[in-house]
């Protein structure tokens, strides 16, 4: 998110919707205005969401969003895949074979 995306789905985005849609965010928080999310949902401007990211991580349990009935919720969870975990396993360890050779990209070295 950055601020060309921040709030970039608003009310006004979502009265342009289907009273069918259904809106799925699984990029980032805060894209999709939650306030105006929670309006668009109990006003039936919209049907359902599905919410895996929160402008707050984690959210406050007196986020609307949580007990709306019209969402469903899950957590952001894309590295626990079995093909992610494979991928950083042989780049950390592509890394330090790298570290230890002076190949290592510049990119991938943290200062501190």
């Amino acid at each position: 998110m950055n601020k060309e995306t921040k709030n970039f789905i608003t009310l006004k985005e979502l009265r342009l919707m289907k009273k069918s849609s259904i809106i799925i965010n699984a990029a980032r928080g805060g894209i999709i205005n939650e306030k105006d999310l929670n309006i668009a949902l109990d006003s039936g401007i919209i049907a359902f969401a599905g919410i895996d990211v929160f402008e707050k991580e984690p959210p406050e349990l007196s986020n609307p969003l949580i007990k709306n009935k019209r969402v469903v919720l899950s957590p952001h969870a894309a590295t626990f895949t079995k093909e992610c975990l494979e991928n950083m396993a042989l780049e950390t360890a592509q890394n330090l074979i790298d570290f230890f050779e002076n190949k290592i990209e510049d990119t991938k070295i943290v200062r501190i």
